[in-house]
C-alpha cells in the first residue's frame, strides 16, 4: 500500500497554486455488480464504472496537530482510497457544533514542489473560521508527472480519492460534525474532479462548488494542458488512444454523459481572464447542466485570472453565501 507522508499546513500553497496546471475525466457502460476492488483492478475504468461500484468502508485516522489558534485546530490525517493511504489536513472549529463539513480538492501542481497538506490552504482557513469542518486532501495526482494519465485525471484514481475523502469525513465520528451536511469544493482539475464526483455518486454531498474547472471534454484537457505544461499527450494517447481512435472510451470519460444523475446544486466561478483554463470551458459546462435541467449558478469574475488573486475575497463571499444556504439545516432542499 502506497503512503504519502509529511503534511505541512502553510502559506506555501498560494505559491504552489500560481504554478498549477490542470486536467480532466469522464463516464460509460459499467460491469455488473462492480466493487471498489473491481474498479481499481479495471484496466481503463470510466465514470460509469465508478458510478456502479459498491465501495468498501473507509476510515479517517487522526495524526499530529499541525496548527492551533482561537478559531480552529488542524491535524494531519490519512484515509484509505483503493490501494493507497492518502494524506490530508483536517481543520475543526473550536466552537460548539454541529458544524457542516467541506471537502477541498486541489488542482495539479508540479510534483517537484508540492508539499503535502498545502492544497487550497487559503480556502481551508477561511471556511474553518466560518464554522466548517474542513478536510483538504492530497490527491494521488500531486506526485504524478504532468503528462501522465494520473496527473490529468484520466485514470480516475484522483476522482476515487475525492469520493473516498467525503466518505471518510462522513464516517469520522467527529462529535461536532453534522455528517448529513457536507459540501464539496474543487479548483481547476479539482473542479473537474468535483463534477466527476457529483455525477458518479450523486447522493454523496449536499452541494458542490467548482472554481475555474477544467473541461468536461477530456480530450480538451489532454491536448491543451499537456502543451501548457510543456509536455505532449503521448503517454496518455499511447495507452488510451485518441478521441478519434477510441471514441467510446473518451465519451465515457466525460461528466456530460451522466449529468442526468446530478441531484445537488452546483456553483461554478471562473475568471474571465484565466490564462490557464479557458473561461469558455465553464460556459460550456453551465450550458450542459442547464440543458439537463439541473440547478447550476454561474459567477463570472471580470478580469480575474486562474487563482483568484485580485478578487479572492469576493469569490469566497459568493461561495460562502451559496454553501451556507445549501447546507443550512433549514434549507428547502433538506
Amino acid at each position: 500500500m502506497g503512503v504519502r507522508r509529511g503534511i505541512r499546513f502553510g502559506v506555501i500553497a498560494l505559491v504552489l497554486a500560481v504554478g498549477s496546471v490542470l486536467a480532466a475525466c469522464g463516464g460509460g457502460t459499467p460491469p455488473p455488480e462492480a466493487s471498489e476492488s473491481a474498479f481499481s483492478a479495471t484496466e481503463h475504468p470510466t465514470l460509469h464504472t465508478l458510478a456502479e461500484a459498491d465501495l468498501e468502508p473507509v476510515t479517517l485516522e487522526l495524526g499530529e496537530q499541525i496548527e492551533k489558534n482561537e478559531a480552529f485546530t488542524t491535524n494531519a490525517v490519512t484515509y484509505t482510497s483503493g490501494e493507497l493511504s492518502v494524506t490530508g489536513a483536517l481543520s475543526v472549529p473550536t466552537t460548539a457544533g454541529p458544524h457542516p463539513g467541506l471537502v477541498l480538492v486541489h488542482g495539479v501542481v508540479d510534483p517537484d514542489v508540492y508539499v503535502p497538506g498545502s492544497g487550497l490552504v487559503r480556502e481551508q482557513a477561511h471556511f474553518a473560521r466560518a464554522g466548517y469542518i474542513v478536510l483538504s486532501t492530497d490527491l494521488r495526482n500531486a506526485t504524478a508527472e504532468p503528462d501522465s494519465a494520473a496527473a490529468l485525471g484520466i485514470d480516475l484514481g484522483s476522482t476515487l480519492d475525492v469520493v473516498n475523502a467525503v466518505r471518510a469525513l462522513q464516517a469520522s465520528r467527529i462529535p461536532t460534525l453534522d455528517e448529513q451536511r457536507i459540501g464539496l469544493m474543487g479548483h481547476s482539475l479539482g473542479g473537474l474532479l468535483t463534477l466527476n464526483t457529483i455525477v458518479a455518486k450523486p447522493a454523496l454531498v449536499e452541494a458542490a462548488v467548482a472554481t475555474a474547472p477544467a473541461s468536461i471534454n477530456p480530450g480538451d484537457n489532454v491536448a491543451y494542458l499537456t502543451s501548457t505544461s510543456g509536455t505532449t499527450p503521448t503517454k496518455v494517447t499511447e495507452e488510451y488512444g485518441t478521441p478519434e481512435s477510441n471514441p467510446e472510451f473518451w465519451s465515457e470519460m466525460s461528466p456530460r454523459g451522466l449529468v442526468d444523475r446530478v441531484e445537488v446544486p452546483l456553483l461554478i466561478a471562473h475568471g474571465t481572464a484565466d490564462s490557464i483554463i479557458p473561461f469558455e470551458w465553464s460556459e460550456m459546462t453551465v450550458d450542459v447542466w442547464r440543458k439537463a435541467g439541473k440547478d447550476v449558478r454561474f459567477e463570472a469574475l471580470e478580469g480575474e485570472d486562474h487563482v483568484f488573486l485580485e478578487r479572492w475575497e469576493e469569490a469566497m463571499a459568493l461561495t460562502a453565501k451559496f454553501l451556507d444556504a445549501e447546507l443550512s439545516p433549514s434549507s428547502p432542499s433538506r
